[in-house]
């Protein structure tokens, strides 16, 4: 039965009308995944060379080196492996265990490009270095690709867990900063990988036994949650008995509002219950704490001046460009049902600059204190910024949003995946730092760069004193306007 499920799988995919869209998308996509190979292919071709010019044996370097692969490759599979899915419906007029899908979904995991790059450059490490030390390759091979594997499953796991309370997402976090914890304390992780790596080069039959029972394990784990969750009434069930799926921890301060405040809350509850929003906001924290490292080694280079100006736009706006670039088209698969209903359009779409400005105060409180203190960068620089994302540039995406008619499958992962996507997103994002940086460098030229900044902030807070009156006039109006083209991009599946 699973090679019926597989040729089922194949067939979908080539006879899609997906398929045979979006070709330069496509072809992008490809030359980066060869990208990928070759530059991973390389790494292995020379990484005896890479290990003798750090000196000491290069067995023992290479090994200190695995468990913080497998730490952040736990990390990013669990934000960018896709979950192995089927369309179970089709199937249930034939004779078949549940038992045969669950397994099927998990070997269907296998087919991942985390579990292939690897192998890339372990292979090319077993062939080129370990015989040359007088060493047998089958039981490293063997034990590398156990634990890519019990990877894998954990990473479905952790996955699945989430979609049940988004809190849980955060254990593969927890998970790699346990082990910076360990490192900075005791400096343990090193030593504890190369004993884990020599271990499977010396051919430790008990080491690798534990990373068999391990694997087991974990595809037990996945099998059992899987076969618990199978039937779509019993989710229903569960979630009609359990308060956790009514709404986030915390989404009660929202009921001070109002209706404002409910639309709030329900748009909230969809971006972190589902994958693809979830996955970007994730990422977030990572993308904030590179950008105030590099601000702090960098210095002045990045915190003054028009850069400052560039890079801090970035920084407190990203989280608007995360939510702001697919306004609307977020709910796209729901779009027919809001219309139907006596929705207050007006506070629908108010309730979303009020959460998009929660975004840009999120961010830019703690980094104003920050950067401040530890970059030395400008209170005002910091102030004026924020303001003009709260206002213009606030306005340019709610306008730009109104143009978005293209679903988005909210269940999907967020990276490698361009559904939705088209050439006015990138604008968007542009828009960000482009427009604040060329008008502060024409007002530093005009009046200077003090006037310039003052200018900035007057221009922010004239845009978000006045914001009910241009979203009433200009995006309400604009966006019921084009309301039914919206919705025939919205219905489209493959859209």
């Amino acid at each position: 039965m699973n090679t019926h499920f597989f040729s089922h799988y194949w067939k979908s995919v080539i006879r899609n009308a997906a398929w045979r869209r979006n070709i330069l998308t496509k072809i992008v996509f490809g030359i980066l995944v060869l990208y990928l190979i070759m530059l991973f292919v390389y790494i292995g071709i020379s990484l005896d060379k890479i290990l003798l010019k750090k000196g000491g044996n290069p067995i023992d370097t290479f090994n200190s080196f695995l468990i913080w692969y497998f730490v952040f490759d736990l990390l990013m599979r669990s934000m960018m492996q896709s979950l192995p899915v089927i369309q179970v419906i089709p199937y249930l007029r034939f004779k078949f265990r549940k038992v045969t899908v669950i397994h099927y979904l998990l070997l269907k995991s296998l087919w991942s490009i985390f579990n292939f790059l690897p192998w890339l450059i372990i292979i090319p490490f077993c062939v080129r270095i370990l015989p040359s030390a007088g060493h047998s390759s089958i039981f490293y091979i063997i034990g590398i690709g156990t634990i890519i594997l019990i990877n894998n499953f954990l990473a479905l796991y952790f996955q699945y867990i989430s979609q049940k309370n988004f809190i849980l997402s955060l254990i593969p976090i927890g998970i790699v900063a346990l082990c910076f914890g360990i490192h900075n304390l005791t400096g343990q992780i090193a030593p504890i990988s190369t004993m884990l790596g020599n271990g499977l080069v010396n051919g430790n039959i008990f080491l690798l036994a534990g990373l068999l029972v391990l694997l087991a394990g974990a595809y037990q784990l996945n099998r059992k949650l899987l076969h618990n969750g199978f039937y779509l009434d019993e989710v229903k069930t569960k979630k009609a008995n359990d308060d956790r799926f009514a709404r986030l921890p915390g989404m009660h301060i929202f009921d001070r509002l109002g209706l404002v405040g409910k639309y709030m809350a329900l748009e909230a509850n969809m971006l972190f219950r589902n994958k693809r929003p979830r996955q970007g906001f994730f990422m977030l924290p990572i993308f904030w704490a590179y950008i105030v490292f590099i601000m702090l080694k960098d210095g002045d280079k990045l915190t003054s001046g028009a850069m400052g100006v560039y890079f801090l736009s970035i920084v407190i706006g990203i989280g608007s460009i995360i939510y702001g670039q697919f306004l609307f088209s977020w709910e796209s698969s729901y779009f027919d049902g809001i219309y139907a209903r006596k929705n207050d359009i007006h506070k629908y779409v108010l309730a979303k600059y009020y959460l998009m400005g929660l975004l840009v105060l999120i961010s830019s409180i703690p980094l104003y204190f920050i950067l401040v203190i530890f970059a030395h960068v400008s209170p005002l620089l910091m102030l004026s910024l924020t303001l003009f994302v709260l206002g213009p540039i606030h306005f340019i995406v709610f306008f730009m949003g109104t143009y978005n008619d293209a679903r988005v499958d909210l269940g999907m992962g967020q990276f490698f995946n361009y559904q939705g996507v088209k050439g006015k997103h990138f604008l968007v994002s542009f828009a960000f730092f482009l427009i604040p940086f060329l008008l502060f460098l024409l007002l530093k030229y005009l009046i200077g760069e003090t006037g310039a900044l003052w200018s900035l902030s007057v221009i922010g807070l004239l845009f978000s004193a006045t914001h009910k009156y241009w979203l009433k006039t200009v995006v309400i109006k604009n966006f019921n306007a084009r309301k039914y083209k919206n919705l025939e991009g919205y219905r489209k599946l493959t859209a």
